[in-house]
């Protein structure tokens, strides 16, 4: 096991000498003729989320530290942490861990644009929480995940359509991976359970005029780096603006997700209401709508209500 973790731990350490190394010569060789060079073009973002949270039950002793598996999505099973001890909250994805301080994720994220109609962006996240949506295909690195890696090439085409290659987060849901982002430090049901968290295909955007926009796109699948069957899936989201402050997206993602089954298809639908009521309160509603014959024979469907309200003091 020892062996293991080294070889894990040389591998993460090789990649990021390796991209730390070429971003280097690639910027070196931009200055040399005189251009802006990479670093001057490139955003550099990132967050660090340290929580601590306590359950008045005093949950028993689980004996390892496990990732809770949502409906069909395709997470680590946290067996790296096997000779752990944690007290686990029922129901819960990434603060599952009760009474204890926890590393939950520390993201920096690259994002560049070495002309207008190309923009790439690489999103690296280390921390517990990546147990929960590492992507199979992307190797069994523990407590890191590579969260998206995307290529963004625009043109010229009417108002501007563009096109996302690679690894994304999803369209669907209300709530995001990082806590830093969202409402609060946990998820509620429908994130942690009902929507893949992200996406591994080719996605095109465009913007009709100023209240419509659609996105839409072929994918491996749910939450899948190298895909699981020989199909793929179809991903996509409407968005309307009919007045000022609402925002309504529509979306859903349709295809078959199984091991090795070319058959039976994953049916999500999705849908969020938000309303900007004033600048330190925003309000919204999210629905899914999903099913799926392949999980179970006694489950093969789920649908849910989220209502958020978000308010900013200061």
């Amino acid at each position: 096991r020892n062996c293991m973790k080294t070889v894990r731990s040389g591998w993460l350490i090789a990649v990021l000498l390796a991209v730390v190394t070429s971003t280097a010569a690639f910027a070196e060789a931009e200055k040399s003729d005189g251009s802006v060079s990479f670093w001057e073009k490139t955003k550099v973002m990132g967050t660090t989320d340290v929580n601590y949270n306590f359950n008045f039950n005093k949950p028993p002793n689980s004996g390892a530290v496990a990732a809770a598996p949502g409906v069909g999505n395709n997470v680590s099973t946290g067996a790296g942490s096997a000779n752990a001890t944690s007290y686990l909250n029922q129901y819960r994805v990434f603060d599952s861990n009760a009474n204890t301080f926890n590393i939950g994720l520390t993201e920096i994220a690259l994002e560049n644009s070495p002309t207008d109609w190309v923009t790439i962006r690489t999103d690296l996240d280390f921390g517990h929480d990546t147990v929960f949506y590492h992507s199979p295909g992307l190797g069994a690195v523990e407590f890191f995940d590579l969260q998206q890696a995307y290529i963004v090439l625009k043109t010229d085409i009417g108002n501007g359509l563009s096109f996302k290659i690679g690894k994304f987060v999803t369209l669907h849901g209300n709530e995001v991976i990082e806590a830093a982002y969202n409402n609060n430090i946990s998820r509620g049901f429908l994130f942690n359970y009902a929507i893949p968290f992200t996406h591994t295909g080719i996605l095109a955007s465009y913007s009709f005029n100023d209240w419509v926009s659609m996105d839409l796109g072929v994918v491996n699948g749910w939450n899948n780096a190298i895909d699981n069957n020989y199909a793929k899936s179809f991903h996509g989201m409407l968005t309307i603006k009919p007045v000022d402050k609402v925002t309504l997206l529509l979306g859903g993602t349709f295809g078959p997700e199984g091991n090795d089954n070319n058959g039976n298809q994953r049916v999500i639908i999705d849908g969020t209401l938000t309303y900007a009521a004033m600048d330190n309160l925003t309000l919204a509603i999210n629905y899914d709508h999903g099913h799926d014959s392949s999980i179970s024979p006694l489950m093969t469907g789920w649908q849910g209500f989220a209502v958020y309200a978000h308010w900013k003091p200061f």
